[in-house]
């Protein structure tokens, strides 16, 4: 065994760290997420009771014999077969393929496959003009331009749309790029480069950012066949990130507050990444 006081030794202490602090962050986002998912599984149900048909709820009022005569099931009876009022329409979430099916409380969601930046800053006047009472917008774009491999133009068209966005009066959010899986490293590189960079311009113009990049990186079961657009698990994911990442859909602790995991947890995970040094 090398000495404590070896180079390598040291290397390997000093990478244990940054793998440690990394694991910190990324799990911490994870708890961040769970919360959110708690309020999407409500959204989930609330849409569930409400696709009862006529028939169902036909039954329930002409067959009064069915139903006990016990106040407690009586209550427990009507709060499950009376569907919710669902909130009022409040956000749009406008973007390419990427955000299909992507379902938030009070929110519209309008997915336009093969988008550009360009085509969304186009379209963005007309769809608000047509939904006078939306407040809040998060715009999920940017993954049909990384092909041309023109990051610097693609930075332009981020800065035109921030220039429109600036002048509307609505609250604006950025969603950026979820990663790929299997796609090549060229792709994966631009992805990650301009969520880097979207994450600081974004505060330059006062321009909210989502961060999805962490949530999904490595997690290929979030994935479709293609690596590229999100299955089931991962469409859940996103909504549950913008959601908690946007004030008025936030039902779980802020940032500062979200625990880190206990330490017996990290017992396994620091030996793990020992014997991966050795």
């Amino acid at each position: 065994m090398a000495p404590l006081t070896s180079t390598s030794s040291c290397e390997s202490c000093i990478n244990l760290s940054q793998k440690v602090i990394e694991l910190e962050q990324r799990i911490s986002t994870l708890y961040q997420i769970h919360g959110a998912e708690c309020e999407l599984d409500t959204i989930l149900l609330v849409k569930a009771q409400t696709t009862a048909t006529s028939a169902e709820l036909a039954d329930t009022v002409h067959h009064p014999a069915a139903v006990s005569q016990d106040p407690a099931n009586s209550q427990h009876r009507l709060s499950t077969c009376v569907p919710s009022v669902a909130p009022p329409l409040s956000t749009l979430v406008l973007g390419d393929s990427i955000v299909r099916n992507v379902r938030m409380r009070g929110a519209l969601t309008l997915s336009f496959p093969g988008a550009t930046v360009v085509d969304i800053v186009d379209r963005i006047p007309n769809i608000l003009a047509s939904h006078p009472q939306v407040n809040r917008l998060i715009i999920h774009i940017g993954t049909n331009d990384i092909p041309k491999q023109q990051s610097e133009l693609l930075k332009l068209d981020f800065l035109e749309l921030f220039s429109l966005l600036g002048q509307l009066q609505v609250s604006a959010f950025i969603s950026g790029p979820t990663p790929t899986c299997g796609r090549g490293i060229g792709r994966f590189s631009r992805l990650l480069s301009l969520n880097t960079w979207l994450s600081s311009a974004c505060i330059s113009h006062g321009v909210g950012f989502i961060n999805n990049f962490d949530a999904f990186w490595e997690r290929r079961h979030l994935f479709g066949a293609d690596g590229l657009h999100l299955n089931a698990w991962g469409r859940r994911l996103l909504s549950a990130n913008l959601a908690y990442s946007t004030p008025a859909h936030r039902h779980c602790l802020p940032l500062t507050d979200v625990p880190l995991v206990p330490a017996p947890i990290f017992v396994p995970l620091l030996t793990v990444i020992h014997k991966t040094l050795d």
